[in-house]
């Protein structure tokens, strides 16, 4: 059985690709109705936030450092599998379907450029993302995953779709 995965993607005003990150999570394999889509809005538009509900997200509205957006859209979440997607970045097509592979197979965690997927118990276990803004939010909770003795995937390069 698959798990469900709850995409987060946070962001402060308009980032001028945030449709096409909505897009590629959307067109992604994975089935529609194992994936919740969570937009932590930061003081953004009217424009990013129909953006978003057009796609299906959750919008929920805060202010702060990234880390305790991420950390919003986490508590929102309902998925197995927490995805944190930049919204500058796009989801190839079989991404979600290998991350799950992977975290379903030993590994707490997978870090790829401009995406990050970990699996909610190691990611409540570990304290969340460090709100103090002071060090990248994605690097300290690898750090902290490899600490408490979780496996984490780094994904060097972009794949190319599948």
């Amino acid at each position: 059985m698959l798990p469900r995965l709850s995409i987060v993607v946070a962001f402060t005003q308009r980032p001028p690709h945030l449709d096409r990150c909505l897009d590629s999570i959307e067109g992604g394999r994975y089935p529609r109705d194992l994936l919740e889509l969570i937009v932590v809005d930061n003081r953004s538009c009217a424009e990013s936030i129909r953006m978003a509900r057009e796609h299906g997200a959750v919008v929920v509205k805060s202010t702060g450092t990234l880390a305790e957006l991420l950390n919003v859209g986490a508590r929102a979440a309902l998925g197995d599998i927490l995805v944190f997607v930049s919204p500058e970045s796009e989801v190839e097509a079989g991404w979600f379907d290998r991350v799950v592979d992977v975290l379903t197979n030993g590994s707490a965690g997978w870090l790829a450029p401009g995406k990050m997927a970990i699996r909610r118990t190691p990611f409540e276990a570990v304290g969340t993302f460090d709100p103090s803004g002071f060090v990248r939010a994605d690097d300290d909770i690898c750090h902290r995953l490899r600490l408490a003795g979780h496996q984490v995937t780094v994904e060097r390069q972009p794949t190319a779709a599948a």
